[in-house]
């Protein structure tokens, strides 16, 4: 008995030491400024729309594409984990959800998207492929932002090598006012030194890759899911926003009970000089509260 309250004292005292530490580690400008602006379509500007770990319809999802279809909104994108399991059924019902909104989804692949192939003895994007999306990387131009979507959803790998020669190349060629990233598994996240990472040595090597070469441009912000929050930190000089509450069930490990929440996100992105800004639709009870 004594061994065991001995434990769960130090468990107990990890996670307040977690909590403390993410708390007092986020960037609050960003969060505050996400909760606090009113939702409304701006002069001389424009939206789109971020959600994360959908995993599978619920009521929620859908309350959430059909209050996006009320909205001025330009496109969506899903940042990983349309699955909660590698599931084709579950996943196509997804897509199809999705589909039914007036304007274009783009997906990023989860870690929940890929299926373990016995024959290669790893896991594979080949369902991915198959039901959500050809591609696990791409980047298009709207006005005047360019918009990269990157695969690091296989934590064995992170990001490839392929695709970062391909990022190097994207990059070079961006003259694009605006730069948004969006990608799954977030990096180097508040708090990590305490209860690790969600990577292997390969991966972080790549990482490391990664952060050397987007330090030498300007990103407007990158955009994670993965972790069933809404946090929002910096990765060195770039402001990252964690988005997983599009349907999973939420997380308070990260940032407590008040970041823990059903939610999608929308960035303004205004044709002067005036940073994007980002909003916060929430779902309480399956409602929007703006």
């Amino acid at each position: 008995m004594k061994t065991f309250l001995i434990s769960l004292l130090i468990l107990i005292s990890i996670v307040v030491g977690v909590g403390w530490f993410v708390n007092t580690n986020i960037n609050t400008e960003f969060v505050e400024n996400a909760i606090d602006h009113v939702i409304e379509p701006k002069a001389d500007s424009w939206q789109f729309a971020v959600i994360g770990d959908v995993e599978g319809m619920r009521d929620v999802s859908r309350a959430m594409i059909e209050d996006m279809k009320t909205r001025d909104i330009e496109f969506l994108i899903n940042v990983g984990d349309v699955g909660s399991k590698p599931d084709a059924a579950e996943m196509q019902g997804v897509v199809d959800a999705f589909a039914t909104l007036p304007f274009e989804t783009y997906y990023v692949p989860g870690n929940n998207d890929l299926i373990y192939n016995e024959t290669l003895e790893i896991k594979t994007d080949e369902l991915y492929r198959e039901i959500v999306s050809e591609t696990t990387y791409q980047s298009f131009d709207f006005k005047d932002a360019h918009l990269i979507l990157l695969d690091n959803s296989y934590r064995r790998y992170g990001f490839t090598d392929e695709e970062l020669t391909w990022l190097e190349s994207d990059f070079a060629k961006n003259t694009q006012k605006h730069t948004f990233l969006f990608f799954h598994r977030p990096l180097n996240v508040p708090g990590e030194q305490l209860f690790g990472d969600d990577e292997t040595t390969f991966s972080r090597e790549q990482n490391d890759t990664f952060k050397i070469l987007i330090s030498q441009y300007t990103i407007d912000r990158i955009f994670n899911g993965h972790l069933h929050t809404n946090l929002s930190y910096r990765l060195d000089a770039t402001p990252v926003t964690i988005t997983g509450g599009g349907g999973a069930l939420p997380q308070e490990m990260l940032g407590g009970a008040d970041a823990a929440f059903f939610h999608y996100v929308i960035v303004t992105v205004y044709e002067d000089e005036t940073p994007p800004v980002l909003d916060i639709v929430e779902f309480n009870d399956e409602q929007p509260t703006l």
